[in-house]
């Protein structure tokens, strides 16, 4: 395969060989993983990324239309897929903070004044499901909650002490205020 130019393995690719998949998967992929790791810094969603490209080269090699080279393709493609990446995360991560603002700001009191000793009840009674609510979170959720809200933590602080990923904490911690909301929302202003 080595002295076959662009197009050729091309062609041969389009012609189902696996030996010339194979020859531009050993020849770019790790180049690629570091290109995609550079972009967007996280390893694991780098190789899943590169992963994909190679899915779809393979998936579409009947159909491919390459009119640059093929070093030039595969690494616009990782590029074309990096960004989406990172846009989607952005996207993600501001309505994930969106909906923590919200519950942030939302009041968890009973609509009594605090000068009624039923306030009082209420109160301890809305304490005790608050605190079952987050002891029925599976532990990873609950962990990463109390982290964030009870001692502060940032997410990448939260990560580095869980040795986890910020996007695993994001994951948990919308996981939890998911699962609160539907325990408390007989508690929650509509």
């Amino acid at each position: 395969m080595l002295n076959y130019t662009d197009n050729e393995i091309i062609n041969r690719l389009r012609q189902d060989s696996e030996e010339a998949f194979e020859y531009i998967f050993l020849k770019f992929y790790n180049r690629l993983c570091l290109y995609v790791t550079c972009l967007i810094h996280n390893k694991n969603s780098a190789e899943e990324i590169v992963q994909d490209v190679f899915y779809e080269l393979w998936e579409k090699r009947n159909i491919l239309k390459i009119n640059i080279s093929l070093k030039a393709y595969l690494f616009k493609a990782v590029y074309n897929r990096s960004i989406n990446y990172i846009n989607y995360n952005r996207r993600r991560n501001k309505y994930v903070q969106n909906q923590l603002n919200k519950i942030q700001n939302q009041q968890i009191v009973p609509p009594v004044s605090d000068n009624y000793p039923i306030a009082n009840l209420l109160s301890q009674e809305l304490d005790i499901l608050i605190n079952k609510a987050i002891a029925s979170l599976p532990n990873q959720c609950r962990t990463v909650f109390q982290l964030c809200r009870f001692e502060n933590l940032s997410y990448k602080e939260i990560a580095t002490k869980l040795h986890i990923s910020v996007n695993t904490v994001k994951t948990q911690l919308q996981r939890a205020m998911k699962k609160l909301r539907n325990s408390l929302q007989d508690y929650l202003p509509s």
